[in-house]
């Protein structure tokens, strides 16, 4: 990448990370304002929600606090707490015997638990669904939504859960008259809930689990259960299980044909059912005391509390109680003679079970429409999580481009600072080599001049030896000329032509001595030797500084490896002289007798 190209991909990034910073900044003080309101709602949210549970408020205004916490949830988008809100609103309007706001508000806590996969409060709503719909006899839809319940509580490991829908099925069991697997369900929601340490749910569980007995025939056991309830729940002041448990008491009684002592329990059920507002439990209350007198001929007090149970049962919708009551109220009017008000019964006998088919139509049509929403719903969901993975691949994809970009940035950064830093190597490796091209340079110069002044030196060196050359010709010439005179004064003396004065003689022996004073043979000999044998003469004269000149010159001559007759003809003297010559040096350099004067000269 050019430096130019580069450049412009760096201040794009910061252009790009600029914008994301100002953006940032500009929705800080939103931001700021919308958490604190956030945090306001919050708290005021979970205010209604514990107070909810804990039944703090009356039941109307927490109904009223719950829709606007619902309203603040839907605000916030807080799914989990707007479905904990319709929950809570849901059991509210139970408890008030709104069944069917109930069903809405469970309804709708469901549809926001579908859609957030809140697949716990989506088990309680099943199960309080199926509450409603038992305690108004629709117990197929009922059954339905218990096993829902039960598998979404197994699914999501919610133990009370289980245990509330094993102690409904148990019951159902029963029916079928299927009483091992009732009390084997029983059992393990009683051992769920000691677990738990939930004393309340264990003792509902404990009546059940009496009342099977009950069914299954075994009397005896089931009174000792019952009985070891009231006086728990008597201990306990629990005043809402304990009308179940007298009920089932008084059914015991009346299986055992006492229905004095059925009567009692049941007043006592009714008493405790009355002052809780238990209108649920005072239908089947007051149907099931209509039933005794009706059994025991006391045909007024049967008429009251089956009509009671008529007008309850409507209030409740709980329709089958009330055909059960009417059935009564029918026979009750045959037996008095009361035929148009038996016959006017059976006419709202024959309106209710209209009603009742049509209801379980309903129920169907409303269950084929349960299941296409969930269809739908589950479709959605499964749309929603394909685009909620298409997001964050796109945002996956989006951060890998950054930091791609971020990493071929980098990447950039480094190749270019190793670029610059190989640069300035390689300019500092020329430069360096330069240097030593320059220094290779200068020392060719200098050895150019080196041989220029040694060329110029031979040249000088050679003049030098050509003047000596001619000088020694002439000398040579002139004692050749002189040797020539010489010979021709002594032949003519020895021919007789002439003859040989003092003067002739004296002469001739000056001329000779002139030409030996100034003959450069001595001067050009020791020349030449200092030239073969560099500091010749410096060196002998350090070691053996005694020396006289002859014997210096005899020194030089064994250097030029002359023999003693050579130099005895050169120096033109006798053997004799060499000899003492020799032994005088010898004696100087304090030589061994065996030791060679000419090693020791040729060594220096």
């Amino acid at each position: 990448m050019k430096p130019v190209s580069l450049i412009l991909f760096s201040f794009f990034i910061f252009i790009v990370l600029a914008i994301f910073s100002c953006s940032n900044k500009a929705g800080h003080d939103h931001d700021t304002a919308y958490n604190s309101k956030m945090k306001e709602d919050t708290g005021r949210i979970n205010q209604v929600l514990r107070a909810a549970a804990s039944a703090e408020m009356p039941a109307d205004s927490l109904i009223t606090e719950l829709d606007t916490a619902a309203e603040l949830c839907k605000v916030h988008g807080l799914d989990s707490c707007l479905a904990e809100a319709f929950f809570r609103k849901g059991n509210l309007l139970y408890g008030k015997n709104r069944f069917r706001e109930a069903l809405e508000a469970y309804a709708a806590a469901d549809e926001v638990a579908e859609k957030n996969q809140l697949f716990s409060v989506k088990a309680r709503c099943f199960e309080r669904m199926a509450s409603v719909h038992l305690g108004t006899d629709n117990r197929p839809l009922a059954l339905s939504l218990y096993y829902k319940s039960l598998a979404l509580s197994e699914q999501t490991g919610d133990s009370s859960g289980i245990a509330r829908t094993y102690n409904i099925l148990a019951l159902y069991k029963a029916e079928e008259d299927d009483f091992d697997t009732a009390v084997t369900m029983l059992n393990k929601a009683m051992g769920i809930n000691r677990r738990l340490n939930d004393r309340r749910n264990a003792i509902q569980n404990e009546g059940n689990l009496g009342y099977i007995y009950e069914c299954s025939g075994n009397l005896e056991k089931a009174s000792e259960i019952y009985h070891s309830l009231v006086t728990e729940l008597i201990s306990m002041d629990e005043k809402w299980s304990l009308p179940v448990i007298y009920y089932n008491l008084s059914s015991l009684h009346q299986r055992q044909n006492d229905n004095d002592s059925a009567l009692i329990y049941l007043r006592k059920a009714i008493e405790i059912s009355g002052s809780n507002g238990d209108t649920s439990m005072l239908t089947v209350l007051y149907g099931n005391t209509g039933e005794i007198f009706l059994n025991m001929n006391r045909l007024d007090s049967a008429r009251y509390y089956l009509v009671k149970s008529v007008l309850f049962s409507k209030v409740v919708d709980d329709v089958e109680t009330e055909l059960q009551a009417i059935n009564f109220i029918v026979k009750l009017d045959t037996i008095s003679g009361r035929f148009r008000d038996a016959l006017l019964w059976n006419q709202r006998i024959q309106v209710l079970k209209d009603s009742v088919y049509k209801q379980q139509l309903r129920n169907n049509s409303k269950e084929s429409e349960l299941l296409y929403e969930n269809e739908k719903k589950r479709n959605l969901i499964e749309t929603q999580q394909l685009a909620i993975r298409a997001a964050r691949t796109e945002k996956k994809v989006y951060i890998i481009s950054i930091l791609l970009s971020v990493l071929i940035l980098a990447l950039l950064s480094i190749v270019m600072l190793q670029q610059r830093r190989n640069n300035r190597r390689s300019k500092l490796l020329m430069e360096e080599q330069l240097l030593v091209h320059n220094l290779q340079i200068e020392k060719l110069r200098q050895e150019e001049e080196i041989q220029r002044y040694k060329l110029l030196k031979a040249e000088s060196d050679l003049r030098q030896k050509h003047n000596e050359q001619m000088s020694t010709a002439l000398a040579l010439e002139q004692k050749k000329e002189l040797l020539n005179q010489i010979f021709d004064k002594v032949k003519s003396i020895a021919s007789g032509r002439s003859t040989l004065s003092v003067t002739d003689i004296n002469s001739i022996l000056t001329s000779i001595k002139l030409q030996l004073s100034e003959s450069p043979d001595s001067d050009l000999f020791n020349r030449l030797l200092n030239e073969v044998h560099e500091d010749f003469f410096v060196k002998l004269k350090e070691c053996y500084p005694g020396l006289t000149p002859s014997e210096v010159k005899y020194c030089a001559y064994l250097k030029a490896r002359l023999s003693n007759n050579q130099i005895a003809s050169i120096l033109n003297v006798t053997q004799h002289a060499v000899k003492k010559t020799r032994y005088r040096i010898r004696k100087k350099m304090e030589l061994e007798s065996d030791a060679s004067l000419e090693e020791v000269i040729l060594k220096i």
